[in-house]
């Protein structure tokens, strides 16, 4: 049986002109930009008879291309809006193309988007059966409550498949190059800072010692509850840039890393076996490769490098990698050179000036109190502040995690998967 879904999505002409690019135009009618015609699509519940829409990605089989292919452009950031125009998507049911042109954090933004458009119906169809008679007195009551419960059968199946897949992507993976959860949430982004440095402090440590200075609190449900969610992923992506500078200059102006001897020598003999015999002091700048991970091996620093802890360090020096791709010149931009940074979208500007404008007396105050090295480092500005809130509004989503615990429920989580 089929959910018969009614969407009225007026979009922006550059969206329009997208969205007629892509493989189904059957639904041409709500693409206009000022449509006033609903438009419907059929959902297939997993009783129906053709098991679904073909697609590589088994929650999206309930959904018809077309509409797939709408949500897609409708929660597409700026990059993603680039990538859908060039390579308009390709019916595909091949598992490494499942992700489509415009990557993994727009497939999470249509299921979290398709979630909440379902949410809705599945609410309003409750709330309507809520004031029927809870006996049927006739054939056409009988026939309506079969259709009605039906409907909510399949709603309810395709919500649970949709929650149950975006509470796994929250959970980091043991089985992967970085160990990082496709969705990562604030609570664990910061957790992986300890994998880090600055001046021989933990960066965890010394990143809650300025969010105690600037919040009054470093507890990340508190901040969540006060509104300061977003911010506080704007200063975390500020803190990691600010941080791979600083071990970038270290680490170019030093021959060798900076260990205890044990570390020294097993960094040199895992840096030799690995390329051909070539030693650290041969180069003037020092990286350990592991497949697709990128590992400063100052990340090694007064320490006995210990294989079995290598996960860690390739989560952490993962992320230094992903920061370095957020900073190229065609994305969003260096802030802390000279070239400026990618310009904000009409509309972006305001409120990218007003986080920056909240955050920089708050990392001021935090810096006076001399008990953060980060936020006391003189490169915080405007301009940094504005470069972190813009990739934190394009590389993330709002997902409802777990809707049943209050605690865990709506967060505001970024995906590190650029493709």
């Amino acid at each position: 049986m089929n959910f018969a879904l009614k969407l009225q999505i007026p979009f922006t002409p550059r969206q329009y002109d997208i969205r007629h690019k892509q493989p189904s135009r059957s639904h041409d009618s709500s693409l206009l930009p000022d449509a006033s015609q609903q438009d419907l699509y059929y959902l297939r519940g997993a009783s129906h008879h053709l098991k679904g829409y073909p697609n590589p990605i088994p929650e999206f089989r309930a959904f018809p291309p077309a509409l797939l292919e709408t949500f897609a452009v409708l929660v597409a950031n700026e990059r993603e809006m680039d990538l859908l125009d060039r390579f308009p998507g390709e019916d595909s049911t091949e598992p490494e193309e499942a992700s489509g042109p415009a990557g993994w954090r727009n497939v999470f933004a249509v299921m979290s988007q398709l979630l909440m458009a379902l949410r809705v119906k599945r609410n309003a169809i409750m709330a309507f059966g809520s004031s029927l008679a809870a006996k049927p007195s006739n054939p056409n009551q009988v026939n309506a409550k079969i259709y009605r419960d039906s409907q909510l059968d399949i709603l309810r199946g395709i919500i649970m498949m949709l929650e149950d897949r975006i509470r796994k992507a929250s959970v980091p993976r043991e089985i992967s190059t970085s160990g990082i959860p496709e969705l990562v949430t604030l609570d664990l982004a910061l957790k992986y800072l300890s994998q880090g440095g600055i001046k021989k402090r933990n960066l965890f440590e010394d990143f809650t010692n300025g969010l105690e200075a600037a919040f009054g609190t470093s507890s990340i449900p508190e901040l969540r509850e006060a509104g300061w969610e977003d911010a506080i992923w704007a200063l975390w992506i500020c803190t990691l840039k600010l941080w791979r500078q600083s071990r970038e200059r270290e680490v170019t102006h030093s021959e060798t890393p900076s260990a205890s001897s044990n570390g020294r020598e097993a960094f040199h003999s895992s840096f030799s076996s690995s390329f051909g015999g070539m030693s650290p002091s041969s180069c003037s700048r020092v990286l350990f490769f592991v497949p697709n991970t990128l590992v400063d091996p100052s990340l090694f620093s007064g320490q006995q490098f210990d294989p079995e802890s290598l996960s860690d360090i390739d989560r952490f020096s993962f992320l230094g990698k992903w920061i370095d791709f957020m900073s190229r010149a065609d994305l969003y931009g260096d802030p802390l050179r000279d070239e400026p940074s990618i310009p904000a979208e009409p509309g972006d500007e305001d409120d990218l000036s007003a986080i920056s404008q909240d955050l920089l007396p708050l990392v001021e105050e935090a810096a006076a109190s001399k008990t953060s090295i980060m936020f006391g480092m003189k490169a915080w500005s405007s301009k940094l502040l504005r470069w972190g809130a813009k990739v934190m509004t394009e590389e993330g989503l709002r997902v409802h995690i777990d809707d049943d615990n209050p605690e865990v429920g709506s967060q505001y989580v970024l995906c590190f998967q650029t493709s």
